[in-house]
């Protein structure tokens, strides 16, 4: 229920209005509420309401309201009208009486009535008349001249030594408000201030969040390691004002690149427009995180000390090398610089052979020289680039460039197994003069190294012959599809950190996938030792630290878009296919749903042996039963809605001249679905089939691509990768997972450069099952992706309660 506080309103001079919530709300004939006790109601809470809905409520407020206190708004005449008129079928709108009780509002009328006037107030410009008809009229009139606003305060701490006790409070216009505090306006000469208490509550939620603990009141006890440094810089990243640290000085950086490509820092601070420089006081050696200067407490800045064993100091300045990069750019972060002033790529000069530069796009030559910028100063970076737009293509090309190719002796390039002929085509597809050899089977102990300049590989022959690759020295080591070793304690993973190489490239669409642990092994593989342990970086970057992660990361991953670089690409859409299980496979479906709830809810903790039966039980019922063990599928359910719904769009397709790609995580389900569309005799003509078994995976892609008509049925762990399948335009998804970026690269073998007809993508989605929540779950991970990649996200790895959410 909502009550027009007209008390709190004349207190404060404007009107208040306020959310409870009751048992029943209720009023008698003469419009006096009779329902029970009420309490405050918090409306952005999860409070359980029966008469209307709480999101409405809120949505409604967040429009017409500004909000003074947990359950207290500032309305205007107008937007009150609005709520009561929006809200009247609920009867849910009372105003305060002076004896305690509640009356009913039915209507807002701004003309006054004939009847009796039953109840009436006046504050500041606003008058008040309840009459019997449950009517209120509202008068206002602007004779006190007051004005009213709700702006940002400032928030302070302040600082008690003796207890230890920090007080939050906000400063509005010269008057300090504690937090917490019941006061919902401040009068400052002829203007009312309101409580800003969404922007309280966030900052207090903020200081939460950073190891402090809530006491009575307003006070707050930090119960991390006392580090005055550290809090300091927290309560300035939030702008937040320490009282009581007057003698508390963080220093200021300046950064500056010398001719001899040194990078030499100003650390100083300024009292009253006297400049003090610090260079010379920090001890280098020491573990000192504070300067003692005169009466002053100089904080040195967290970049500083982790940097502190590689300065020295030249006069009134610290120098850094570039070598120790990941050191300089935390330093420039923290000294509020650009990075790309120090380190930008748009002015290297390529020199590359005219069939390069007359085949390149425009954002393919800016990469050319982000890798040739990597190369000269000796970095390795990952070229993120979304699928389709030719990342083979640049890397080969930068290999082209006169200046590269006069310093580069032996390359390295290793990729998953079905790459390999994919890369060496490519290179003699542009001519390169390069000699390019696959080193792959079982005659590779023959294999040729010194006449050899580009060596292809895959990942587990890289790891199998550590040794024998190792015997070599390269100029650049190329690792296609990096994700494959994302996780940091695989043994593949540390196998590719052991290879020496002057320079490390990583290729890849989808450089993180889950968790920003996988960008950490990434960064490591290719920057060894640069950056933190595994453990320190989770600590600094896991959840917090997002803007100073991405600045960083910006130098050593280039990732551009297709719908930002290639304008020209036709559209491609999406469409989703509900497909509704007949009566046996719904039954089926639903007693596996139960007995693998039922399983999971008794685990204490996560087992993913158990969870991911179960998963893989519920999702083989959703593509067809008939993948299911015969104690599974016990009556020997065949039907399924799915294979029923795509029988219906091939046809649909094929008839309209399509040519189409399907592909599913299953190839047994790959087989049902070859054998279906079979019972067509064109269909036989048509059907091209590859999963990871297949040997002439090429000559099978060039058949299809030469084709008139083709229906290309498509293991996604074999196909997902290193196929230009452009002659097709509609693309299947015949069963979703929860990573989104894995079907991006099935739908991006047809969604790519070359690509001159609009692409549809069909995804068969089993309704009410696993597989819709699946979907849902996948648009989570699309933004967690963006937001890292394209920005910075915390960590969203799929646990338990995920699991029991997508089995409701």
């Amino acid at each position: 229920m909502i009550t027009i506080n007209s008390s709190a309103s004349k207190k404060n001079g404007f009107l208040i209005i306020e959310t409870y919530y009751t048992k029943k709300v209720d009023s008698n004939k003469s419009g006096k509420f009779k329902g029970g006790v009420i309490s405050s109601a918090n409306i952005y809470s999860n409070i359980p309401i029966e008469n209307c809905s709480l999101s409405a409520i809120a949505a409604l407020f967040k429009e017409e309201c500004q909000r003074l206190s947990e359950n207290a708004y500032y309305v205007t005449v107008p937007s009150l009208k609005r709520i009561v008129d929006k809200l009247k079928p609920y009867k849910m709108i009372f105003l305060d009486n002076r004896d305690k009780s509640l009356v009913l509002v039915e209507n807002i009328i701004l003309q006054k009535h004939e009847k009796k006037v039953k109840h009436k107030y006046a504050f500041g410009d606003i008058s008040l008349c309840w009459y019997a008809d449950c009517t209120l009229y509202i008068e206002e009139e602007s004779t006190s001249g007051m004005i009213i606003k709700q702006k940002e305060p400032v928030p302070h701490m302040q600082y008690s030594k003796e207890e230890q006790i920090y007080s939050l409070y906000f400063c509005y216009n010269g008057e300090n408000i504690a937090f917490l505090d019941k006061k919902l306006s401040i009068t400052n000469g002829d203007m009312i201030l309101l409580r800003n208490y969404s922007y309280e509550h966030e900052i207090g939620e903020s200081i939460l969040k950073e190891k402090f603990t809530k006491l009575a009141g307003s006070r707050f006890i930090y119960s991390g390691h006392k580090n005055t440094r550290d809090i300091v810089a927290f309560l300035s990243s939030k702008s937040i004002v320490l009282d009581d640290d007057e003698n508390t000085i963080i220093p200021d950086i300046k950064v500056t690149k010398n001719e001899s490509g040194w990078f030499e820092i100003d650390l100083s601070y300024q009292i009253d427009g006297e400049v003090f420089d610090l260079a010379s006081k920090i001890q280098l050696f020491s573990s000192q995180d504070e300067i003692e200067d005169d009466d002053k407490k100089i904080l040195l800045p967290d970049s500083i000390i982790q940097a502190r064993e590689y300065l020295s100091v030249v006069g009134n300045k610290l120098r850094i090398d570039q070598n120790h990069i990941f050191e300089l750019l935390h330093i420039i972060y923290d000294s509020n610089s650009d990075i790309s002033e120090f380190f930008s790529y748009s002015d290297i000069m390529l020199a590359l052979p005219d069939h390069v530069t007359s085949a390149a796009y425009p954002y393919q030559l800016e990469g050319i020289k982000w890798l040739k910028f990597l190369f000269l100063n000796h970095f390795g970076g990952c070229l993120a680039d979304d699928m389709g737009l030719g990342k083979t293509f640049q890397i080969i090309s930068f290999l082209e460039d006169q200046e590269v190719k006069n310093n580069i002796k032996k390359v390295l390039i290793i990729v998953p197994k079905s790459l390999l002929t994919n890369w060496k085509k490519e290179f003699e597809k542009f001519n390169s003069v390069y000699r390019v050899g696959i080193y792959h089977g079982d005659k590779r102990n023959e294999f040729d190294f010194e006449n050899t300049d580009v060596i292809i590989t895959t990942y587990n022959t890289a790891y199998l012959d550590l040794k024998n690759l190792n015997e070599l020295v390269y100029s650049l080591v190329v690792f296609d599809e990096i994700q494959t070793i994302k996780n940091h304690k695989s043994i593949t993973s540390d196998a590719m950190k052991q290879i020496r190489s002057e320079m490390k490239i990583g290729l890849s669409g989808t450089p993180m996938e889950n968790s920003i642990s996988e960008l950490w092994n990434i960064m490591d593989v290719l920057n060894p030792n640069v950056f933190y342990s595994h453990s320190a970086f989770m600590r600094r970057y896991s959840g917090k630290n997002y803007d100073e992660l991405k600045s960083i990361l910006n130098l050593f991953i280039l990732r551009r878009m297709k719908k930002d670089v290639l304008k020209e690409l036709p559209q491609k859409s999406e469409q989703i296919i509900y497909c509704d299980m007949e009566q046996e496979q719904r039954k089926l479906y639903t007693s596996i749903n139960v007995a693998v709830k039922k399983a999971i809810m008794s685990l204490k903790a996560f087992a993913a042996p158990v969870v991911l039966k179960g998963l893989t039980l519920l999702r083989e019922c959703c593509c067809h039963p008939m993948l299911l063990n015969d104690e599974t599928n016990v009556d020997k359910v065949y039907e399924s809605c799915k294979l029923d719904a795509l029988d219906l769009l091939v046809d649909n397709l094929v008839g309209s001249g399509h040519k189409i790609l399907i592909f599913s995580n299953y190839t047994s389900m790959l087989h049902l679905i070859q054998e279906e569309l079979e019972k067509n005799e064109h269909y036989k003509k048509i059907i091209y089939y590859l999963d990871g078994k297949t040997k002439n995976r090429v000559d099978v892609v060039k058949q299809f691509e030469s084709a008139d008509e083709g229906i290309f049925l498509i293991s996604i762990k074999a196909g997902g990768v290193g196929l230009n399948l452009v002659s097709a335009q509609d693309v299947i998804i015949y069963d979703p997972w929860w990573n989104p970026f894995v079907e991006q690269q099935a739908v991006d073998r047809a969604y790519r450069i070359g690509q001159d007809k609009p692409v549809t993508v069909y995804k068969l989605v089993a309704a009410n099952t696993i597989e819709e929540r699946i979907v849902e779950m996948q648009k989570d991970k699309e933004q967690d992706f963006d937001e890292l990649i394209n920005g910075i996200s915390t960590d969203k790895n799929i646990d338990l309660k995920d699991i029991i959410e997508l089995l409701q």
